[in-house]
């Protein structure tokens, strides 16, 4: 019994030996840790004074000035890279321009203007007659003779007549003071100036001819002829008893605006004319 206790007792011994031999080894390595951070810093303090010198030509030692140089380098290489970050950091995002839309007449979901038929439901896109105007609410081209745009119903803005010059005609731009063409202050009256020379011209003289007598057939009745100004006697004409052509009946029409019945095509959501919406 005795000899087991020892043997417990000798183990616990050496593993509190061993413990505190590990402690005391971390600590001197601490130390040693903490030297070498300081020798760094010397080095590193010693490499800046020589490199200092170095660059202030007092330094002939070939391996210096080696040395000295690839420093040179690497700091032109990291200037250069830092150039780089600078302009990566004052990109912008570039908004890429949208391609302009009109909604579907049967979906009314957005359709690009240049198609011919809707993606999401395959309905046929109208394209409005050339010479239109861009309708301010949805993009349409509104006709030029419509009032209402066909697809949403918005009344048509007319767009302001352009100012032109007074003197010769040129179209100015908005805010100008003088044409650009012939320099004529805007709003000034240029006085129309008729040359002396061209005298009114008199009307000429109307020469009356007389219209030679018609004879008249033997057996005419009197009611059959008629007096004309000027002394001669004419034949009444006979007015021709013609029917009227008959009128082709009309293609399909499409369907009919229930206010203002205009004729309209079959895929229009609103009357272009009176703006009112369609069944």
């Amino acid at each position: 019994m005795v000899s087991i206790v020892d043997s417990v007792r000798q183990q616990a011994d050496k593993a509190a030996f061993e413990a505190d031999k590990l402690i005391r080894i971390r600590r001197e390595q601490a130390v040693i840790d903490q030297l070498r951070r300081d020798v760094k810093t010397q080095l590193d303090a010693l490499g800046q004074t020589v490199l200092t010198v170095y660059r202030r030509r007092e330094v002939d030692h070939p391996e210096l000035t080696a040395i000295g140089q690839r420093i040179d380098a690497l700091d032109g290489q990291i200037k250069q890279h830092e150039k780089t970050i600078e302009q990566i950091r004052a990109e912008q995002l570039t908004a890429t321009p949208s391609q302009p839309t009109q909604p579907c007449p049967r979906c009314r979901k957005p359709v690009p203007a240049i198609a011919t038929f809707c993606p999401h439901c395959g309905a046929s896109i109208p394209k409005p007659a050339p010479g239109g105007t861009p309708c301010r609410n949805c993009g349409v081209l509104i006709p030029a003779n419509a009032g209402f745009c066909p697809n949403c119903g918005a009344k048509k803005v007319a767009e302001p007549s352009p100012v032109r010059c007074v003197n010769c005609g040129a179209i100015l731009t908005t805010g100008a003071s003088f044409c650009p063409d012939c320099g004529t202050r805007v709003g000034q009256v240029v006085a129309s100036v008729i040359p002396a020379t061209m005298a009114p011209t008199s009307p000429a003289p109307s020469i009356t001819v007389p219209a030679p007598p018609v004879p008249v057939a033997e057996g005419a009745s009197v009611a059959e002829t008629e007096t004309v100004p000027g002394g001669s006697d004419m034949q009444s004409p006979t007015q021709d008893q013609t029917e009227p052509e008959p009128i082709a009946p009309a293609g399909p029409a499409g369907k009919a605006c229930s206010n203002c019945q205009a004729s309209l095509p079959q895929e229009a959501v609103f009357c272009p004319d009176c703006g009112t919406r369609l069944a």
